[in-house]
């Protein structure tokens, strides 16, 4: 079978259903982690009255709007955040597989080779947006994310190229340049002009997914895009008096029956030289010394999403002049 003979439908309700799953089980991940809880025991419960969660009420998304937001048994709130990180997984779920799945370039491969570059590009999104949730709370970046650079590496090696999938040279060349560019332009070296390292090596350690599977290309649009939306965050939430940075918004887990174990706490620090802004309630005019630092990682995952999901036709109708 043919990708152009899949119909559309099987196309949506696969990849909803299946990003759907994905981002309850990173909600296990983003609460768990960083307490240095195992991600496959105890099973889904209520943290407030301990009592399990029933696979009817696990349901991404749906679950918490038929329960209304609250445990069954003890009526505690359930936050928001679960059924909108569920929520953004499957969207990003369904785009992924509607431009790979309905692009032209991929119509003509097998049904296997598409979904390999589906499972592939998927890793990264899931790699992408399980760290920037950690970032954004913790600000660390768990180790395991580099690992997430096998999955494009394999595919570029194996499958046929898709855009914006890469060759096997250009990715290994984009993981390079994402961490070793990275390491030595603004960490290395900014220490050596400035006595403080310009970014984290998580940063770097992020980068290495994002080059494996864009390419050099793709490192440098999330650099500039990821720069660009921080700053433009930093500034709106300066002059709104919105706090962005750690914090811990999870308050009830939701665990999927799947999960794998937890590997032991083995992080880096994100940014230490991050944009920053008034903690709490202040402005714009909030003295230096009592800014929050603001993680850059959600920045450049926002940036290498954007360049998977269509922006490098942008970039490459730009160069092009067209």
């Amino acid at each position: 079978m043919i990708v152009a003979e899949l119909p559309s439908w099987f196309v949506l309700v696969f990849s909803w259903i299946f990003g759907g799953l994905w981002g309850s089980f990173a909600n296990v991940v983003v609460y768990r982690w960083p307490r240095e809880m195992s991600v496959a025991s105890p099973p889904s419960h209520c943290p407030h009255c301990g009592v399990g969660v029933k696979p009817y009420d696990n349901v991404p998304v749906f679950a918490w709007l038929w329960l209304r937001g609250k445990c069954r048994a003890c009526r505690e709130p359930i936050s928001w955040r679960y059924p909108a990180v569920e929520l953004v997984f499957s969207l990003l779920s369904v785009a992924i597989a509607w431009r790979l799945f309905r692009g032209e370039s991929a119509l003509a491969l097998s049904f296997g080779a598409a979904l390999g570059h589906y499972l592939s590009r998927f890793a990264v999104a899931f790699a992408l947006g399980v760290t920037a949730l950690i970032d954004l709370d913790e600000m660390l970046v768990p180790h395991f994310t580099r690992y997430f650079a096998l999955a494009p590496l394999a595919a570029a090696a194996l499958l046929p190229r898709v855009s914006p999938s890469v060759d096997l040279l250009t990715a290994i060349a984009g993981a390079g340049l994402g961490y070793f560019g990275l390491r030595a332009l603004f960490i290395d070296g900014f220490a050596l002009l400035t006595g403080r390292p310009g970014m984290g090596l998580g940063d770097a350690e992020v980068l290495i997914v994002v080059g494996a599977a864009l390419g050099p290309a793709g490192v440098l649009f999330a650099l500039g895009a990821g720069a660009l939306q921080g700053v433009i965050a930093t500034v709106v939430a300066t002059v709104m008096g919105v706090r962005v940075g750690p914090a811990h918004a999870a308050d009830v887990e939701d665990v999927e029956d799947f999960a794998d174990e937890q590997p032991p706490i083995d992080q880096v620090p994100s940014d230490p030289a991050e944009e920053s802004l008034g903690e709490s309630t202040g402005s714009a005019s909030t003295p230096p010394e009592k800014m929050a630092k603001i993680p850059f990682v959600p920045f450049l995952a926002l940036g290498a999403l954007e360049y998977l999901l269509g922006a490098d036709v942008w970039v490459a109708r730009w160069l092009s002049g067209q």
